[in-house]
């Protein structure tokens, strides 16, 4: 009996004391837990306002950008300009020599003039400022729209700048389309004039024409363009037989020389002392 109590007795300290070093640990594991409160609320972010784009757009607004043509003799001038109407200096940066291009579409909207197809541009910087209500201006000639039918041509003007103010200008801003009224009179006296019954044939640079000559025609001669270049020099016509006036002869262009969205033309003219006479402008093929 006295062993059992002394057995009762172990168990029961050896029972106290396990509890105590329990407690220990508990309370040392619940001193190292750091004191978590509630989660910080980070601020929220503002929406950024795209002040670059409202800027640049203000200063388009008050870029005025003008156009008008002049024919005389059947030769087009276009002239126009860009206007500084903000209340601070502008400047314009283009990419390239080009810092302009025109568009000349017929009726039937094939393209008859281009004006930068065919061109070399430099491939410089150009740099240009306006001061507030300065403008810059801009005339170009297009000798070649005398030999065109007479009817209603529209016109597609473009001034290209690729940074306002170190900014981007996107999309093209300074463009205006306008109709332009051709009357050409010549083409239309020569059409029943000296060159008659006149016939083309072929394609891509490869072309046979035909015709005849009025009694009183010695001599005459043709070339051939595209509204940028002259394709073919001056060539002298010759009678297919000295006693008549018909006339036959092919015209052959190398593939390279041929632009795309051109009007090839054949100008057939005489000549009278060497000088060059009375027209007539025929269309080879629209590319």
């Amino acid at each position: 009996m006295q062993i059992f109590k002394s057995s009762l007795f172990i168990m029961l300290l050896m029972l106290l004391i396990a509890c105590g070093t329990n407690g220990d640990d508990t309370k040392n594991t619940n001193q190292s837990l750091p004191n978590e409160g509630p989660p910080e609320e980070l601020p929220e972010e503002e929406p950024e306002t795209d002040s670059t784009n409202e800027n640049i757009d203000a200063l388009l607004e008050n870029m005025i950008m003008e156009s008008n043509t002049n024919v005389n003799n059947g030769v087009v001038t276009f002239n126009f300009s860009l206007a500084n109407e903000n209340n601070e200096e502008i400047n314009l940066l283009f990419s390239s020599g080009k810092q302009f291009d025109i568009i000349v579409t017929n009726e039937e909207n094939e393209t008859v003039y281009h004006y930068a197809e065919g061109k070399m541009f430099t491939e410089a910087l150009v740099e240009k400022s306006l001061a507030k209500g300065e403008k810059l201006t801009w005339q170009e000639e297009w000798e070649e729209s005398k030999n065109l039918p007479s009817g209603s041509y529209q016109v597609e003007l473009t001034i290209i700048p690729a940074e306002l103010n170190k900014q981007v200008v996107e999309d093209t801003p300074f463009t205006q389309s306008f109709e332009l009224e051709l009357q050409n009179e010549n083409t239309e006296e020569v059409a029943e004039g000296d060159f008659q019954n006149v016939e083309v044939d072929g394609k891509d640079g490869q072309y046979m024409v035909t015709g005849q000559f009025t009694s009183d025609v010695e001599k005459a001669a043709y070339t051939v363009e595209d509204g940028h270049n002259q394709l073919i020099t001056e060539t002298e016509i010759e009678r297919t037989n000295p006693s008549e006036n018909h006339f036959r002869f092919e015209i052959k262009i190398e593939p390279e020389l041929l632009s795309s969205n051109s009007t090839v033309m054949l100008v057939l003219y005489t000549l009278n002392d060497g000088q060059r006479g009375e027209e007539k402008p025929i269309i080879l093929e629209r590319r």
